[in-house]
């Protein structure tokens, strides 16, 4: 009975140990895979008034995309080597508006990057001023074309 366990064991410390070695090979995306991913960074500021949907899968073109907004605090360092950065900005014309990654996944050797736009409702009281909110995440680097769907949803202020 004890050198049963002590093999399951074993068996188990090997499984683990092997399945944690990164040799550098590509990554293998699966078809449907949700892609796991954190925000790096968001704010309400830009620099221009216009949407922005884009994908950074290299230092190079995170350098080129990260300065048309200006987060609240600085971003979050992101390893390309293993992800990748999506930058999603809705221009509003006042305060209290949201954008918030909901999903991101692989359909069809497409990268599907679902986000919400929160917008206040008619009980709020919120800024009158131009705004852009936007948030960056990273996730797991993919292959593929890269596809953005944007839903509105509004929220109430009531207590």
């Amino acid at each position: 009975m004890i050198q049963c366990r002590v093999s399951r064991w074993a068996g188990l410390i090997i499984v683990v140990a092997v399945s944690a070695c990164n040799d550098g090979s590509e990554v293998t995306i699966g078809e449907g895979e949700v892609l796991p991913y954190e925000q790096i960074g968001f704010g309400q500021k830009a620099a221009r008034q216009e949407l922005v949907e884009r994908l950074a899968r290299s230092e190079a073109e995170w350098e080129v995309i990260a300065p048309l907004v200006a987060p609240q605090e600085p971003f979050h360092p992101v390893d390309f080597s293993q992800k990748m950065v999506a930058l999603m900005a809705v221009p509003v014309e006042s305060g209290g508006y949201a954008v918030e990654v909901e999903r991101a996944e692989v359909v069809r050797d497409t990268v599907v990057i679902s986000y919400v736009v929160y917008t206040p409702g008619s009980d709020c009281i919120s800024t009158m001023g131009l705004a852009v909110p936007f948030q960056a995440i990273s996730l797991k680097q993919a292959p593929g074309a890269v596809r953005f769907e944007k839903k509105k949803e509004r929220y109430s202020c009531e207590l």
